[in-house]
């Protein structure tokens, strides 16, 4: 009987742990083993049973993913998950017929054709314009996808 009353009383092992998700900045969307969330960051994923394995991925507009594998452990804990959300930044490549044309973006010189300029703010550049003497100045307005990639191959007209 002492065995009994004993055993009753002790706590049981934990069956499920939690998994914190926050990021930097905040209010991403959290996509959990493929299934987006409601709730933002900071939040708390409950209920998840000791002992598995769980793909986190932390999403924002205009920044790069983060995606993490967490494993809940045995004695049932919180999980943290820290997403540091690194700003997408822009990538302009740049061809021109003839090439040799000088760059301007915003109204900053930025070299001459061929050119790959990397690490733009997607948020400020948004005019490109191609100097070449003898030649029509080329313009164009730069809209941004997703990826932050732009290819602008452009015919320099006389």
């Amino acid at each position: 009987v002492i065995f009994l009353i004993v055993r009753s009383t002790r706590e049981t092992a934990p069956t499920v742990g939690s998994v914190f998700v926050d990021s930097v900045p905040a209010g991403a969307e959290v996509t959990f083993d493929g299934s987006r969330l409601v709730d933002k960051t900071p939040m708390t994923v409950k209920n998840i049973p000791i002992g598995t394995r769980h793909e986190v991925k932390v999403e924002l507009a205009r920044h790069k993913p983060y995606t993490s594998t967490v494993d809940i452990p045995n004695t049932g804990t919180e999980v943290p998950v820290m997403a540091l959300l690194k700003p997408v930044t822009g990538k302009v490549v740049i061809n021109s017929q003839p090439g040799g044309a000088e760059v301007w973006i915003d109204g900053q010189n930025r070299g001459r054709t061929p050119t790959t300029i990397n690490d733009l703010d997607p948020q400020s550049a948004k005019k490109l314009e191609l100097r070449l003497k003898d030649y029509s100045p080329y313009h164009a307005e730069l809209e941004w996808p997703s990826n932050g990639q732009i290819t602008i191959d452009a015919k320099l007209v006389p």
